[in-house]
């Protein structure tokens, strides 16, 4: 492992992501238990805002949830700056759940109502915070209805969209994830002649945010094509429409490393090379919590990153 005596930076993946031209980054856990003002603070420093999440675990998809009022105040507490008056700089808006439109062990309901009361906890314990915007990812699923998502989106905002405690009804963004070309996304939705943004956002008036957007190379030869294309007619879409779509989150910065070969494992700019750039060693003492085992002479091998053939798109583009 490194020199003990050393700051041990990584693999600096965020002054990769400057590097990139990322602005945005998107995260899919966050345990509140552990302290990342660090992170956040390093973020900022690099102009990086964050969607900061509230994970499925803490909406019971995989088992029963945590008491829900003491779940949403620790994470509160943990979106906060250093000096605990306000969510952290760097945190562009909450993202709560992923994906639940699909089969899950999450009692119905329960994100609509999660929602809602974290506004009440946030107006009670902290309404002198900045009001983020507050969003559910959701699949590009079109389940019983003609669009994706739409079906989803007409259950939850029934529940929100007239929630006006801590004005959560003027912070609602809509959320999804796509895997569709550009022309269906801006010019032409099931036959309607219209893109699917243009439809979305006439039908429920919320400016909207890809949480994820991309093609997986295994999926198409031409993802690279496909995903430039998504990405630039993005950013035209984004600046002649203020206020409609606020941005993209490209999916994703590197192949997942647990599913090697793999569609859903092949979306990244980046993939993990065989060559370590370091091996940590861990004990008790890195951890601010544990969850059963103990965590002594536990290692992470963190690979050197090389670029898959979608990163230069990425980059000419975020760039631009």
């Amino acid at each position: 492992g490194p020199d003990k005596d050393k700051i041990f930076m990584g693999r600096d993946d965020i002054l990769t992501m400057r590097q990139m031209g990322v602005n945005l980054i998107r995260l899919y856990d966050w345990d509140s238990r552990n302290h990342h003002t660090n992170f956040l603070d390093y973020c900022h420093s690099n102009n990086i805002k964050v969607l900061v999440p509230v994970s499925n675990y803490k909406l019971g998809a995989y088992g029963t949830p945590p008491p829900m009022d003491e779940s949403i105040r620790n994470l509160i507490k943990s979106f906060g700056n250093r000096e605990g008056t306000n969510y952290h700089p760097a945190i562009y808006g909450i993202i709560i759940g992923s994906e639940l439109d699909l089969p899950s062990e999450m009692p119905k309901g329960y994100l609509a109502k999660y929602t809602k009361r974290w506004a009440e906890l946030e107006n009670k314990y902290y309404p002198k915070y900045t009001k983020l915007p507050i969003g559910h990812p959701v699949s590009f699923a079109t389940h019983n209805g003609k669009y994706p998502c739409f079906e989803f989106w007409d259950n939850l905002l029934a529940e929100l969209k007239d929630v006006t405690i801590s004005d959560l009804d003027k912070r609602l963004i809509l959320c999804p994830h796509t895997y569709n070309e550009a022309s269906y996304l801006f010019d032409d939705a099931e036959g309607s002649h219209r893109g699917w943004v243009d439809i979305t956002y006439d039908k429920y008036n919320l400016p909207i945010l890809f949480c994820e957007i991309g093609c997986s190379r295994l999926e198409r030869s031409d993802n690279v094509q496909v995903v430039a294309e998504q990405l630039e007619r993005s950013t035209i879409y984004q600046k002649q429409n203020k206020g409609k779509l606020l941005g993209t989150c490209f999916f994703q910065f590197c192949d997942k490393i647990w599913m090697p070969g793999t569609t859903e494992g092949s979306f990244g700019a980046h993939h993990n090379s065989t060559i370590l750039h370091y091996i940590v060693s861990y004990g008790s003492k890195d951890f601010s919590h544990t969850d059963g085992n103990n965590c002594n002479d536990q290692i992470l091998n963190v690979n050197v990153l090389d670029i898959n053939p979608v990163f230069n798109a990425i980059r000419l583009i975020y760039t631009c």
